[in-house]
């Protein structure tokens, strides 16, 4: 398979060099996977790095190998294609034309996203990579939440706890308590699933996020 479109000479050290090149951005790629599951809950800006650097490493594959996305069939494939086709319709129905420029980007983004992630998980280990940071990401914001709820602030960003009449609620990273609430009740049972199919560090860790984001 010529590399970059044959415009390079396919000998034998340029081939291994592509190679070597694609396996690298690879590791880029996946990297810069489990870094969003790990800055997920971190604000907007850390996931949005790594999502880029995944994007920059797949376009890259693409370019250098002629590597294709490879989305398994799925019925949400069609399904996304269509939501994406009914967007752009309604913009003639559109009172505001910049307010729906941007919902066009959000659904730009997460398909990016979703062929990234598909893209990137073609292994056990790729998985297992994921796996761990989205149980890093987990226990980050559960600590957090927890210095919130004893010490009054976040770590990060130094938010306060939401307080309605005598309730208070923890908010850790995000703005409101419901954003977290909407985090800890997705990655929860995850970890709980993976406490009980996994052994070793893995568990442990699962186990921890998981007494950590209950309390």
């Amino acid at each position: 398979r010529p590399p970059c479109f044959g415009v390079w000479p396919a000998s034998p050290w340029v081939l291994m060099s592509v190679r070597v090149l694609d396996e690298r951005l690879k590791r880029i790629q996946l990297w810069a996977l489990v870094a969003f599951a790990v800055v997920l809950p971190l604000g907007q800006a850390p996931p949005a790095i790594a999502l880029g650097v995944g994007l920059v490493a797949l376009i890259a594959r693409m370019l250098v190998e002629r590597h294709r996305p490879m989305l398994a069939p799925s019925p949400l494939n069609p399904l996304l294609v269509a939501w994406f086709v009914v967007a752009l319709l309604s913009f003639q129905n559109s009172v505001d034309w910049w307010a729906s420029f941007k919902g066009l980007q959000k659904l730009l983004k997460y398909g990016a996203l979703y062929v990234w992630v598909i893209d990137t998980l073609r292994s056990r280990e790729s998985l297992r990579g994921l796996l761990i940071g989205c149980l890093v990401g987990l226990s980050i914001v559960a600590a957090d939440g927890l210095w919130q709820a004893a010490f009054g602030r976040d770590v990060f960003y130094g938010r306060l706890p939401m307080i309605w009449g005598s309730v208070r609620r923890v908010t850790a990273t995000y703005h409101h308590a419901n954003d977290l609430a909407i985090y800890l009740t997705s990655l929860i049972p995850l970890a709980l699933a993976v406490a009980q199919t996994r052994a070793g560090r893995v568990r442990w860790l699962a186990l921890a996020a998981c007494v950590a984001g209950m309390a």
